[in-house]
């Protein structure tokens, strides 16, 4: 088989970027047993506090852009070793650029957030497709980051805990490396690859896996437009995997609901696929927002967030379906 049939193969199937759905009736929130007054919101750092710069990955020597916290000269030694990092895996054909407001709303909440350009390593022909040798790179990278002193982010970097978000493709890919499977065109079998112990939470979009994996250690949510053709695959692998788990539906969205754009260059869109009801501004700040939330959940352990993923209410504009 040609290449070109594998990747478009791949994507139909197993990547999940397929034809957006109509938007069903309004969705209601169901959630866990617990029963909690409604809680703030997470802390989050204003949008005028987050920067971003880029860098080539060690290992590899990819491009990537970080989006991180910068806080105020007078307070930055409060913040040392303060914000775990998070790998974002990009979609398949999605350049890093598409999710840049993405990005910066999960970096909000307290999070060094690394966005890579990967070429995979297992697929003939330049293509970004990415793989989990992404995140190994990505976290020897910036622990090298944190202990260099001119590194816009010296000593803020939590790097004893990361957490992963995916789209598509790398949600996937994303899921896989969580339950420490390595399998082709997600890995490269070749040289392996070890769940590094950082790891510990994963916020997976436009998602689903057909195998039962044992994600036993790594808490993950699944997200999705409630647009998302893929929503009812999403829904049967959340009952396949170990609690903690979430699956959160975003209203008006769809499958590329996160990124800066509804057709990112490149990406392979069904062209019968139909254009998501809500502004890509206001779907992107809402995948960022419960993103960030379920991660701060668990690399924070900030009891405002658990109170917001678990518990049970039914007047939410988010379905919220989660097991602690």
């Amino acid at each position: 088989m040609r290449n070109y049939q594998i990747i478009i193969s791949l994507l139909a199937v197993m990547a999940c970027q397929v034809v957006h759905a109509a938007q069903p009736p309004a969705a209601t929130r169901s959630s866990s047993a617990f029963n909690w007054p409604t809680p703030m919101l997470p802390k989050r750092f204003p949008v005028e506090q987050i920067r971003s710069y880029p860098l080539r990955l060690a290992a590899s020597g990819e491009l990537a852009d970080v989006y991180y916290p910068a806080p105020r000269r007078v307070s930055r030694q409060l913040h040392t070793d303060s914000f775990p990092l998070v790998v974002m895996l990009q979609g398949a054909l999605v350049d890093k650029e598409y999710y840049s407001q993405f990005a910066q709303g999960v970096a909000r909440f307290g999070f060094v957030v690394v966005v890579p350009n990967h070429i995979s390593s297992v697929l003939a022909g330049a293509a970004l497709f990415t793989e989990a040798s992404v995140i190994t790179d990505v976290l020897a990278t910036m622990q090298a980051q944190d202990a260099t002193a001119d590194s816009p982010v010296y000593k803020i970097i939590d790097t004893g805990r990361m957490g992963l978000a995916g789209h598509s493709f790398g949600g996937v890919a994303g899921l896989l490396a969580a339950a420490n499977v390595c399998t082709f065109p997600f890995c490269n079998t070749t040289t392996g690859f070890q769940r590094p112990a950082e790891l510990q939470a994963a916020a997976l979009t436009g998602t689903y896996l057909g195998i039962d994996v044992d994600t036993t250690g790594v808490p993950i949510a699944l997200l999705g437009g409630d647009q998302d053709i893929g929503l009812p695959q999403f829904r049967e692998t959340l009952e396949n995997l170990e609690p903690p788990r979430a699956l959160i539906v975003v209203p008006g969205a769809n499958h590329f609901g996160l990124c800066d754009t509804g057709a990112p260059p490149g990406a392979q869109i069904n062209p019968a696929e139909s254009p998501q009801e809500l502004p890509q501004a206001i779907t992107a700040a809402q995948f960022a927002h419960w993103t960030g939330v379920f991660l701060r959940a668990h690399l924070h352990r900030d009891p405002v967030a658990q109170k917001l993923i678990y518990r049970s209410r039914g007047d939410e504009a988010v379905e919220i379906i989660a097991t602690p």
